[in-house]
This record gives C-alpha cells, structure tokens and sequence, in this order.
C-alpha cells in the first residue's frame, strides 16, 4: 500500500502515512472547521513532492487551488463524482480532491471507487456534514477512511472498523 501525505504529520500517523492511494478519504465537519484547508494543505504537499493533482470543486467552492493543479468545476454532486472518476481511472493523477460535495448515491461512489482502485489515484473528497454532523451514508461505506474535523482542532479518525483521535493543532 502506499499514501499520498497531507502535510500534517498527526493527521498521517492517526492514517497510517496518509491518504491511501486506490482509495477515497472522506473528510467532515462543520463549516468552517478546515476541511477545504486540509484538503489544500494536501493538495499542495503532494504538488511539493512532484505528483499530480486535481480539483474538482463547484462554482462556488473557494478559488484558492495551489499553483500547478488541475483545476475542474462541477454543477451538482453527481457531476462531480463522475468527473474524479474520470480523472482518478486516467492514471494521469495521483491525487484528485473533490471539494463540497452534500447528497450523494451509492452508485456513484461504487463507480468511484472501482476507478480509484483501476488508476490507483487517492480521492479526498470533501463533505458536508449532514444533518446532527453525520456523515451521508454512502459517503461512510464508500470510503476507506474518514475524517471528521471538530472545532477544537482535533480530527476524529474512522478506519478499517477502528476509531482514533488526534490533535491537529498543538496545544
């Protein structure tokens, strides 16, 4: 197996070395909360250690990529999705965030993840969180980890059955 980092140390530990390649991450939380700056700070390691990187994100998702990455836009969820399997089944990428995505189906993801696991492109896909800060469903058996980010800076992590947590910021 090997990862993709995200460039915060803790957050690659609590993963086991990062976001997992052939996978998706999801990541949740409140708004405001960081999950778009996680996803950046990712994106922008893995453009610092050469590889390639996609953005899907909609058209209001903020316009702050790092310098070098492809950039996508989407009109609804499904589009997106569609589009970072496209992308990810390429082999053109090693790491393709979806930013913001809410409702979701689960024939969507199944396509996602089998084209994950094809082009062997890791997928941080960044979620609303749903109603009472749950995660949508399909987003939860669709990925091989999640992420959920709490106001205090500190990231609830759910992986292979097993939940960690750890600090993000320091104390």
């Amino acid at each position: 197996m090997s990862w993709i980092e995200t460039g915060t140390q803790r957050l690659d530990a609590a993963l086991g070395g990062g976001v997992l390649r052939g996978a998706i991450t999801v990541v949740t939380g409140e708004p405001g909360c960081g999950k778009t700056a996680l996803a950046l700070e990712a994106a922008a390691t893995a453009l610092g250690m050469g590889r390639a990187v996609a953005l899907v994100g909609s058209g209001d998702s903020p316009g702050r990529a790092p310098a070098g990455v492809w950039l996508g836009r989407h009109e609804g969820c499904q589009e997106a999705l569609r589009m970072a399997g496209l992308l990810a089944v390429s082999g053109a990428f090693d790491l393709v965030v979806v930013d913001e995505v809410a409702e979701v189906d689960a024939a969507s993801l199944r396509r996602l993840r089998h084209c994950c696991g094809e082009g062997g492109c890791a997928v941080l896909i960044v979620a609303r969180a749903a109603l009472f800060g749950r995660t949508p469903l399909p987003l939860s058996l669709a990925a091989a980890a999640r992420v959920d980010l709490q106001r205090d800076g500190r990231a609830r992590i759910v992986s292979s059955g097993e939940t960690r947590w750890c600090g993000l910021v320091p104390r």
